[in-house]
């Protein structure tokens, strides 16, 4: 609904509210559906929807939204200049770091720092790529659907266009678009 610009077809409120029962408080990644355990790509797929909502409501609910806004995406241009090859053009002391016990930071509505968490502690496999949950062997879907939802989750909504990062300023990942 987003890429057709027909948002307003569903229930934005209920879509929302699903969304956010979805991340689980003790291990902070996403399940795909109710009485599921966590799964790691769902930190894409639900994180990600929850951006776009979260862009949707600064979109039409609010004055004074950015000026540099992609109208076609709807998201702000400034997430994807992110520099050249070589730095990611991020003052990695500007970033602003979360953990599990701090409170709220970033745009976004669910709890940036515990999903990222999950992603950073539980989905790594200590011989690289990332898997469905830690009893699960590492493969290309999840590393790829992880990846990205650990990228929206830092950049997306970012206030001035800082990442919000879990942990050491090691652990920022490149921008990616919650819808393409």
């Amino acid at each position: 609904l987003h890429i057709l610009n027909r948002m307003e077809e569903c229930n934005i409120d209920l879509l929302r509210k699903y969304l956010a029962r979805m991340q689980l408080n003790y291990e902070g990644g996403f399940s795909g559906r109710t009485n599921k355990l966590v799964d790691g790509c769902y930190t894409f797929w639900q994180g990600a929807a929850m951006a776009i909502l979260n862009v949707y409501d600064h979109e039409t609910h609010e004055n004074g939204f950015p000026s540099k806004t992609d109208v076609q995406s709807g998201l702000l241009e400034t997430v994807f200049e992110v520099g050249s090859d070589d730095d990611q053009g991020v003052d990695i002391d500007a970033i602003i770091h979360v953990d599990e016990n701090g409170k709220l930071l970033g745009g976004l509505m669910y709890n940036q720092g515990l999903l990222q968490r999950y992603t950073l502690l539980c989905a790594q496999s200590t011989d690289g790529g990332l898997r469905d949950k830690p009893s699960k062997p590492r493969d290309f879907y999840h590393s790829c659907y992880n990846l990205s939802g650990l990228s929206v989750s830092q950049h997306i909504l970012s206030e001035n266009g800082i990442p919000v990062v879990y942990g050491s300023s090691s652990n920022l990942v490149r921008a990616t678009h919650p819808t393409f």
